[in-house]
């Protein structure tokens, strides 16, 4: 069947993709099956049989059942459904492109009738997952009644009982593997429909189990590059633990957080509240109160505090009057001593964090001049107004100019202003009174995170425990609890699977489940929701379609039809939980997986139309396909129109109604609705100052195309969501940027991000992009290599998290991710101002404590955190650090010099052995030519070759034909005749060529000759001096000195120096103080290895050498020349008390105590 213009182009791409979205399609029915929805009889080889031509022995079972249950049956109303007519062409064509009427009556045994009786106990499903995906000559299912565009599986595929094997060795999973059918391999499972508790009741299949089957899916195929291996996507299955760890400490930040503005006073340690930014600090009222909030949702002050008050800021207060700014001084003039109406106000008045200019405590009343002698930077003056607005504060801007230019007019101004803001009744002001009593019809109970009937175990967490522990709280608390989940909006913008959402599904459920088991409070909010949202949408005339939507609610509500979990399930999915990713069938899967959460709380009623099962919601307004790191192109400084603000509202409410819409035919009504909604919008956008391709670019991101992935993200266009979400939450792929030729690199280095980095991860991007998708104070939770706490190129990063506010970091050992080749963390960091206050923890792995008890039991706080390699250690090791640090020099000071070993693009031809050596110079023809060429064969050593203080040479050398010596193969023909005879010219060339047919590569493109290495090696006389020699990589961290002239390879690094002493730095290389701080400071790989690339070793803090220490330093030198004169003799000798010597001389040269020592010594 044709899919494009290029068919073979895609042929990979198009059958991976294909055959995922069947397993897909095929599982869900086969849990649907579990409910009894679909007949067992579909999938029993005896009686297909009967009623299927050919089975077994063609591809009908595919086309005349799976087929026509996909899209005819389970896409389509029960008394709409029939057969496409089937005949000549004009009788055909009346049916033409009606993907949601059967065909193949001809591949039947039985009648036609027979067939529609066959299927007429499934219940109509919708959702868009069974959506035939053909379009007018572009066929992707090929449910067709012209044979030549059919899509064809063979019978066999389906039911074949391990008759024969394959090779999928190209899948990493070996050669001469037996297979079976798809439905064969199903039937030996026994599948369970629940995922939402932590701990499997008996060995089953459930959808959870699922999510991890297809994140290996995802990852078996890489459309990027055309390959087949699960690193290239970068994707991981994450266990279960880790995602309801993940999920619940974000959901207790935003809990606390979104409480706190209702009144409540969490107790979360660093966390920002909006409302009061410094929750962990030292702000006190002057009476020496907390000030959780001021004004009810109705502007009525619940309860009079003094306001936050940051002690240091007094000075620079004080400064700020002194200034005498000229606007501010002519304000002054007639506001203060309450000249103004009356009023008091204060001039530049602490409150939290911020000066602000002029505070009037009568009427909780801010004012800001704003001009070019004040910081008036964005991003500031919109976390300021946030702070203060949370606080219960107006606050009212006025221009610099304005009040030196037009002074009467400003007055005039704010008093028209102060009329819209009387004084609040209760205020003290309107009676006399320092402290007015809390408003009674608000009652505030015990603090909401305090702890509850187990001791220590705050509310919230409670309410997130599979527990039975139902915590004790008043009717309001319940409200605000039920209000705040049904405000959230949580994102995962790499969504893959769909296991981060789903687990933020399960634990908001549970919550419901134990705060409103009754759904009363849950069903109100829905309710004025959608009524709200009718109002703006539907006029008069739409009054059937207001009580249809009105209906759906309380159905959706009503026990006799569905379980109370159903309704709680179908309305978080609506307006909070949002996906992104990539990969089209990435965004089926996430689908597929909230259909079946959906399913299962529905109650199956044959008395019932459709069986009492509702139609499932389409979905493809809440999980798209897009590329997450490219924004919308936007103009600086537009002003957005009042069509723009309309037109995007008409696009938000049609998408609402779109999830709820049943039929195929509303459903094209509203996509074609949606289309014209966009047009509009893209001309709209235009006027106000879009370019062309950003307002075609909205114009053309078509939701419904479950085909299409944007090249772009932008999440008010695509969601509706303006004003950035509560939580971004995921684990998003690791590829290396520089992978494929810097593909990754090239397209999104000039996106603006501050942690790009050319030799970085794309990881990092996530993070930059996470936290800009948040509002000002959401949370970002992700898992990923944690390479950026320790790499080069991590450095941008560490110094952007700096920025915000980092809460949580949990380094992981190995283990926790069965597959995967690198180690990772969790990071849980808030878009607030940086509390200094991040809680870290190093875990090897899951054991019996779960991990918030082991966090709670051993994790250290962290403190002075900026771009230099983040490490985990306690108060005493981070004390012990900075001595360390404090005391040396970094190496980068000291009169080294580093060198990479000799790469030469092909080692089988330029590294050689003794025996190849000695054939070569026997191939010379007189003694001249000889010492000329035994002079450019060079002994090397290899990485492995380094052990603690000596080498073990393996009798090889390297042909030195550096580009730097300019050399003429012709004065070295036995060199020159060594090559030609053992190697083809092409493989040696640097051309870069590539020769699949021969089975080689020639080596990297370069300027350089056949003969000649790879580098130019332009310091060749280096390795033949005085040096250190050590390994790039290594779990041991051995250190030689070496005054033997040995080269070595591009797997070791050189140090010399004219100045320094070498066997000093030796001795200090090897001590157990330098491996401790390399183990902490440079990035861990796989199984414990190190990687000693400069950019880390340059940090490496070297005690100097000064006349007080030289008497130490000296001894050091003797015991390095005492170990090294004993491995010469016999590598095997035992030399550890000299060692152990050298240690303790280490330890006197940083005055370190013995608590100190026992830190470095893991005792």
């Amino acid at each position: 069947y044709k899919y494009n213009e290029n068919f073979e182009k895609d042929k990979e791409i198009r059958n991976a993709t294909n055959l995922i979205r069947l397993i897909t399609r095929i599982i869900f029915i086969w849990f649907i099956k579990q409910k009894n929805l679909i007949p067992d009889k579909l999938f029993d080889k005896t009686y297909l049989k009967e009623i299927v031509k050919d089975f077994g022995k063609s591809t009908n079972y595919y086309n005349a059942i799976l087929q026509n249950l996909f899209f005819a049956t389970l896409n389509q109303k029960i008394s709409d459904r029939a057969f496409a007519n089937e005949g000549n062409f004009l009788e055909n064509r009346t049916h033409f492109g009606i993907k949601t009427l059967y065909r193949y009556k001809e591949l039947f045994k039985i009648n036609e009738d027979e067939v529609l009786n066959l299927f007429k106990e499934v219940p109509f499903l919708n959702g868009g997952l069974f959506d035939c995906l053909d379009k007018d000559n572009i066929y992707i299912d090929g449910f067709s009644r012209n044979p030549e565009k059919r899509a064809k599986i063979e019978d066999s595929l389906f039911f074949k009982e391990e008759q024969e094997t394959v090779d999928l060795s190209k899948y990493g999973m070996g050669k001469n593997k037996p297979i079976r059918g798809l439905i064969e391999i199903l039937k030996t499972y026994n599948f369970t429909i629940d995922e939402s508790t932590p701990i499997d009741q008996e060995v089953a299949l459930d959808p959870e189990l699922l999510g991890r089957i297809f994140e290996n899916l995802l990852a078996s195929f890489n459309p990027e590059t055309s390959t087949t291996a699960r690193k290239a996507t970068g994707s991981y299955y994450t266990p279960r633990e880790i995602v309801e760890y993940m999920v619940d400490e974000s959901l207790k930040g935003y809990l606390n957080n979104s409480l706190s503005l209702k009144g409540f006073q969490p107790q979360v340690d660093g966390v920002v509240n909006e409302d009061d930014e410094n929750s962990a600090s030292p702000f006190v009222g002057d009476q020496g109160s907390s000030f959780p909030s001021c004004r009810g949702d109705k502007g009525v002050f619940l309860k009079w505090y003094q306001l936050p008050y940051n002690p240091s800021l007094k000075e620079k207060a004080r400064e700020l009057r002194k200034a005498g700014n000229l606007s501010e001084v002519l304000l002054w003039d007639q506001i203060k001593n309450k000249q103004f109406l009356g009023l008091d106000f204060d001039r530049q008045k602490i409150i939290g964090n911020y000066i602000v200019d002029f505070y009037c405590k009568d009427l909780g009343l801010v004012i800001e001049i704003d001009g070019i002698s004040h910081n008036d930077k964005v991003e500031y003056d919109l976390e300021r107004d946030t702070y203060l607005k949370n606080l219960g504060l107006t606050v009212i801007h006025i221009s610099d100019l304005d009040v030196k230019n037009n002074l009467e007019g400003v007055m005039e101004f704010l008093k028209s202003e102060i009329n819209k803001h009387p004084v609040p009744s209760g205020h003290p002001s309107t009676r006399g009174e320092l402290t007015p009593p809390i408003e009674h019809s608000f009652t505030r109970g015990e603090n909401i995170a305090a702890p509850s009937k187990r001791e220590g175990v705050d509310k919230i967490t409670m309410l997130l425990s599979y527990s039975d522990e139902i915590p004790e709280l008043t009717e309001e608390e319940k409200k605000s609890i039920v209000k705040s989940i049904s405000e959230l909006k949580i994102l995962d913008p790499a969504c893959g699977s769909g296991a981060f959402p789903m687990g933020i599904l399960h634990k908001l459920l549970l919550i419901l489940q134990k705060i409103d088991p009754e759904n009363k409070y849950w069903y109100k909010l829905q309710r004025e929701k959608a009524l709200q949202e009718l109002d703006d949408v539907l006029n008069n005339e739409d009054s059937k379609e207001r009580a249809e939507l009105l209906s759906e609610i309380n159905d959706a509500f009503d026990t006799k039809i569905n379980h109370p979990d159903y309704a709680r399930k179908l309305f978080l999915i609506e307006n909070c939980i949002y996906g992104v990713d990539i990969q089209p069938i990435a965004i089926q899967i996430s689908k597929l997986r909230f259909f079946i959460s959906l399913i299962i709380d529905q109650n199956f009623d044959k008395q019932k139309d459709n069986f009492g099962i509702r139609p499932l919601p389409n979905l493809e307004t809440k999980f798209v396909c897009a590329n997450t790191l490219i924004g919308l192109n936007r103009p600086d400084g537009v002003l957005i129109s009042a069509g723009v603000i309309k037109l995007e509202e008409d696009i938000k409410n049609l998408r609402h109604r779109y999830f709820q819409a049943k039929t195929r035919t509303q459903k094209l009504n509203l996509q074609k609705k949606d289309k014209e909604l966009r047009d509009k919008l893209a001309n709209e956008l235009k006027k106000c100052g879009f370019s062309t391709e950003a307002s075609q670019k909205i114009a053309q991101f078509d939701p419904y195309d479950q085909n299409a992935s944007a090249n772009w993200f932008d999440a008010e266009w695509m969601f509706g969501v303006k004003d950035g979400f509560d939580i971004v939450i995921g684990n998003p792929p690791y590829i290396q940027l520089q992978k494929d030729g810097g593909k990754l690199a090239k397209l999104y280095e000039n996106q603006k991000y501050q942690t790009f980095a050319r030799t970085g991860d794309i990881y990092t991007l996530f993070y930059e992009k996470g936290l800009q998708l948040l509002k000002l104070g959401g949370l970002l939770c992700y898992i990923t290599s944690n390479k950026w706490m320790r790499a080069g190129y991590g450095e941008k990063l560490r110094e952007f998290f700096t920025k915000h506010n980092p809460l949580l970091l949990i380094d992981l050992g190995p283990g926790v991710f069965e597959n995967a080749t690198v180690d990772t963390n969790i990071l849980l960091i808030q878009k607030a101002q940086n509390k200094n206050y991040l809680k870290a923890l190093t875990l090897q792995k899951i054991e019996e404590k779960s991990i918030a008890e082991q966090v709670q039991q051993n994790s250290v706080l962290l403190e002075k955190l900026n771009h230099d390699a983040w490490f985990i250690g306690s108060s005493a090791e981070q004390r012990l650090k900075e001595k360390i640090e404090r005391i040396g020099n970094p190496l980068k000071d000291w009169d080294v010099k580093i060198y990479r070993g000799v790469l030469t693009g092909l080692n089988e031809a330029f590294i050689i052995t003794t025996e190849k050596r000695n054939e070569i110079l026997a191939h010379c023809k007189d003694e001249a030519e000889r010492q000329r060429t035994e002079a450019l064969i060079k002994p090397i050593l290899r990485g492995r070759d380094i052990k603690r203080y000596h080498h073990q040479w393996a009798g090889l050398w390297v042909v030195g034909t550096f580009p730097a010596l300019k050399l003429d193969i012709e004065q070295y023909p036995a060199i020159k005749k060594y090559f030609l005879d053992n190697f083809d010219i092409r493989q040696l060339e640097q051309s870069g060529k590539k020769y699949p047919e021969l089975g080689f590569d020639a080596r990297k493109k370069t300027g350089n000759k056949w003969f000649e290495t790879q580098d130019q090696i332009a310091y060749y006389s280096e390795f033949e001096k005085e040096k250190v020699i050590y390994p790039n990589m290594t779990k041991f961290l051995p250190f030689i000195y070496d005054n033997n002239n040995f080269y070595t390879n591009q797997k070791c690094f050189i140090l010399t120096s004219q100045l320094a002493s070498l066997k000093y730095l030796t001795g200090y290389f090897n001590s157990k103080i330098s491996h401790n701080w390399l183990r902490n400071n440079c990035p861990e790989l796989q199984g414990g290895t190190r990687e000693l690339s400069y950019i880390f070793f340059q940090n490496l803090p070297i005690p100097p050498i000064t006349s007080e220490n030289q008497p130490i330093v000296s001894q050091i030198e003797a015991l390095v020349e005492k170990i090294l004169a004993a491995k010469k003799q016999d590598p095997n000798t035992d030399t550890s008390h000299w060692e152990q010597e050298i240690d303790e001389l280490v330890y006197r040269l940083y005055d370190l105590t013995m608590d100190e020592i026992k830190i470095i010594e893991g005792k």
